[in-house]
C-alpha cells in the first residue's frame, strides 16, 4: 500500500492491488495456511488501518468485477449435482431458514448497539441476506479436505442450494431495503456527500474553539489521502477563522480553508449535545461544526456548501433539533443526508 500513495487514479492502482491479493495468496500458500482467511485479513487491514481503502483494492478491480463474479459462479455450478439437491432439501431450508434468523436478529442488535436511526435497524437485517462470495469459496475448499470425503457431495449441495435461494430471494429484498430507505437513485455524487460517516465524532471531550478545531483538522487527515500534513491544514484554517467568524448562529460553526495540493473537497463534523460555549452572533452555544477544505480550483463549489449547510441547519427546525441531539455518528449521517436534504444537496453533474 505504501507504493501507491503518490497514485491519485484508481487506474494506477490496478497492477498493486492485483500484486498485492497475488503476493497475500501466495504467501498463504507457501505458509499453508488458509488462502480465504488471509484475503479477509488483507480485506480488514484496509478497511480499519489505510484512509484509501476506498480506492485501493475495490475501486480499481471494480471493473474486473463481472468476470470475476462469472468465473466464481460458473465454477460453483460445476460442482453442484442436481441429484444430491433433493435429498439435502430439508437441510438446506435448515440453513436458510436459521441464516435468515441469525442476520435479521443480529443486524437488529448491532444497530441498536450502534445508536443508529430506526429505518437502519429495521431493514439492515433483510438488506444483507444475499450470499455469495466467501460462502462459495468456503463450500469448495471441501472438495480438497479428506476429512469430508464421505460428505463432500452433500455439504456441496445444502450449500450451494442455500447460496442459490439467497441470491435469488435475498437480492429482491436487499432492492427493497434500499429503496425503503430512501437510498434508491443515489449513486451520482451530490453536493455535501463528502461528509461520510467516519467524519463525523460525536461529543469530543473538547471546551475551547482551538480544540475543536484541532480535532476535526486531525478527523480530516486521519480519514481522507491528502497529500499536506495537519500543521499545514490547521494553520490555513486558523488563518482564515482569523479573517471571519466561523460560527454562524443556530448553533452551527463553519470552519473552511481552500489548500493548495489537494484534488477533492474534504470535510469533518463535530457534533456536541452538551453545546461549546464558543462566542456567537446570536449567543447560542455550538452544537454541530463542520469542516470544509476545498481544492483552489473549486472556490465556486466551496460557496455553494457554505450556503447550503446554514440554509439546511439553520432554516428546519426539525432537522437541526435531530442533527444536535445524534447519538451515534451513523445517526447524524443519516438525519444529514436524509430526503429532507434533497432540497440543497443537488446532485453534482459536473
Amino acid at each position: 500500500v505504501a507504493v501507491t500513495r503518490r497514485m491519485t487514479r484508481s487506474a494506477q492502482l490496478v497492477a498493486p492491488s492485483v500484486a498485492s491479493l497475488l503476493l497475500v495468496v501466495g504467501t498463504a500458500l507457501v505458509l499453508e495456511v488458509s488462502v480465504p482467511l488471509a484475503c479477509l485479513f488483507l480485506g480488514v487491514k484496509l478497511a480499519n488501518l489505510t484512509p484509501e481503502r476506498d480506492e485501493f483494492g475495490p475501486a480499481a478491480l471494480r471493473s474486473m468485477e463481472p468476470a470475476i463474479f462469472a468465473a466464481f459462479f460458473v465454477v460453483a455450478g460445476i460442482h453442484l449435482d442436481l441429484g444430491q439437491v433433493i435429498p439435502a432439501g430439508i437441510a438446506a431450508l435448515v440453513v436458510i431458514v436459521a441464516r435468515a434468523v441469525g442476520k435479521l436478529g443480529s443486524g437488529a442488535l448491532a444497530t441498536a448497539i450502534a445508536g443508529a436511526p430506526r429505518p437502519v435497524r429495521r431493514l439492515l437485517g433483510s438488506a444483507l441476506m444475499p450470499q455469495a462470495g466467501i460462502s462459495i469459496g468456503l463450500i469448495l475448499l471441501i472438495r480438497n479436505d479428506p476429512s469430508f470425503a464421505g460428505v463432500q457431495k452433500t455439504i456441496l449441495a445444502v450449500g450451494l442450494t442455500a447460496v442459490l435461494v439467497n441470491e435469488t430471494i435475498g437480492s429482491l429484498l436487499t432492492h427493497h431495503a434500499i429503496r425503503s430507505s430512501g437510498e434508491a437513485g443515489r449513486d451520482r455524487q451530490r453536493l455535501i456527500d463528502f461528509i461520510r460517516e467516519d467524519n463525523i465524532v460525536i461529543d469530543p471531550p473538547i471546551t475551547e474553539k482551538e480544540e475543536a478545531l484541532a480535532v476535526l483538522v486531525a478527523l480530516l487527515i486521519a480519514t481522507h489521502r491528502l497529500p499536506v500534513s495537519r500543521e499545514e491544514v490547521l494553520a490555513a484554517v486558523m488563518a482564515r477563522e482569523q479573517e471571519l467568524s466561523i460560527c454562524l448562529g443556530h448553533g452551527l460553526a463553519v470552519p473552511h480553508a481552500f489548500i493548495e495540493g489537494i484534488d477533492q473537497i474534504c470535510g469533518a463534523m463535530i457534533i456536541s449535545r452538551r453545546g461549546l460555549l464558543f462566542e456567537t452572533p446570536d449567543d447560542e452555544p455550538v452544537s454541530c461544526m463542520i469542516l470544509v477544505v476545498t481544492p483552489l480550483r473549486d472556490r465556486e463549489r466551496h460557496l455553494e456548501i457554505l450556503a447550503a449547510l446554514p440554509r439546511a441547519i439553520g432554516v428546519d427546525e426539525a432537522m437541526r433539533s435531530q442533527l444536535y441531539t445524534s447519538r451515534s455518528a451513523a445517526h447524524a449521517y443519516e438525519v444529514l443526508h436524509d430526503h429532507r436534504s434533497e432540497e440543497f444537496n443537488v446532485y453534482l453533474d459536473g
